[in-house]
């Protein structure tokens, strides 16, 4: 039998023609090469209620405690040169849930020739709750968030302010980044608002700042001794957040007038609009503390509105019933095609055409034509 380079048949399928090493042409020796290495039992340890795994001395974060995913395999997964990984694919099989086998194929090449190699593999996954969610069992926390009311006199009764405050926490926790919101733990409601505790100090920091600068509200961070470990004295913080009376989309009534508050200055002062001319003026703190507070979005409607003979009337659908609700200050010039949009107030409407919901919009026209 001759070998080497020119050699003229390949010793395991008799191949001619092709370019012969060791006796073998290109294709059986590419398929003579190891080219994955797998063991046949991994071990992985899994964190029950978040999903988190074990690597080595630490966790990582993951979701789907359930599912095993290409990460979990990878670290095993060793791919002997001169072979490149180009696919893997594979299925579980079996019925329990802490024993995996796995049963696929990966695609490798040998330079411009592939094969696919089969693969199987069994894991075996050790349940145990992480570090963070142990903490978070057992009430542990580093900050928290105090979302409370100023003490002035004008806005929502603290009952319908707590429920106001936790629907703009909600916004900014569905909007930041899981990095950020992951660390909560609980939150409870008091009598007096809100408490929202953190595994990390940094991330409850960053959000008590961002619903400050949402809110225009107050902050205060404080820190208390908590305890010592390794000599070293460990504390809690604590960041105050005092929501203002008004927040942008609430409405007052001033002299006669309905005004939209469209934003808090970074002096404190805050910016209303009319919203039945779309004036801007800055109130002096007398004419707001005379104001009275009428609501926020949620006294918004849409309605159809005609002109009586006993004056301007909108009509309201409640359950399902058209009731007639008379008109409060500034009215159309005319009658407006299609519904209109209204600030229902004490069995009174108000036509609101530059109601925005604290958000800045461009002038209307159409708005103005009606006035």
């Amino acid at each position: 039998m001759a070998r080497g380079p020119g050699a003229e048949f390949c010793v395991l399928c008799g191949r001619t023609g092709d370019e012969i090493t060791e006796g073998l042409c290109p294709s059986c020796r590419i398929a003579r090469l190891e080219a994955i290495r797998l063991p046949s039992v991994l071990e992985l340890t899994i964190c029950p209620h978040c999903g988190a795994r074990r690597i080595g001395r630490h966790w990582e974060s993951r979701d789907e405690p359930d599912r095993l995913h290409r990460a979990d395999i990878d670290p095993w997964l060793v791919v002997v040169p001169p072979a490149e990984l180009e696919d893997l694919r594979w299925t579980e099989r079996g019925e329990n849930p802490l024993l995996r086998v796995l049963v696929g194929e990966a695609t490798v090449r040998f330079g411009s020739s592939h094969r696919v190699v089969p693969i199987r593999t069994e894991v075996r996954i050790q349940s145990r709750t992480c570090p963070v969610c142990s903490r978070r069992g057992g009430n542990f926390y580093t900050a928290h968030i105090q979302l409370r009311a100023s003490q002035a006199a004008l806005g929502r009764p603290l009952r319908e302010f707590k429920t106001w405050v936790h629907t703009l926490w909600e916004d900014l926790v569905r909007e930041s980044p899981p990095e950020l919101t992951t660390t909560i733990t609980r939150e409870e409601e008091l009598r007096e608002g809100w408490d929202i505790y953190f595994l990390e100090t940094p991330a409850a920091r960053a959000l008590a700042r961002a619903f400050k600068a949402r809110t225009g509200s107050e902050f205060l961070e404080t820190a208390s001794l908590y305890g010592v470990r390794e000599g070293r004295q460990i504390y809690r913080t604590t960041f105050l957040v005092r929501l203002p009376p008004l927040a942008p989309g609430d409405l007052v009534e001033i002299r006669e007038g309905l005004w939209e508050l469209l934003r808090w200055r970074p002096s404190g002062r805050p910016v209303f609009r009319e919203v039945q001319t779309g004036s801007v003026r800055d109130w002096p703190e007398a004419d707001l503390r005379a104001g009275r507070f009428v609501g926020g979005i949620e006294k918004i409607r849409e309605a159809s509105v005609e002109k009586t003979a006993e004056g301007w009337v909108a009509h309201v659908s409640e359950g399902g019933i058209s009731v007639p609700w008379p008109l409060s200050g500034r009215t159309p010039r005319e009658a407006p095609v299609g519904p209109v949009r209204l600030v229902l107030d004490q069995r009174r409407a108000w036509w609101a055409p530059w109601y925005s919901g604290g958000r800045r919009r461009r002038s209307s026209r159409q708005s103005k034509r009606h006035i």
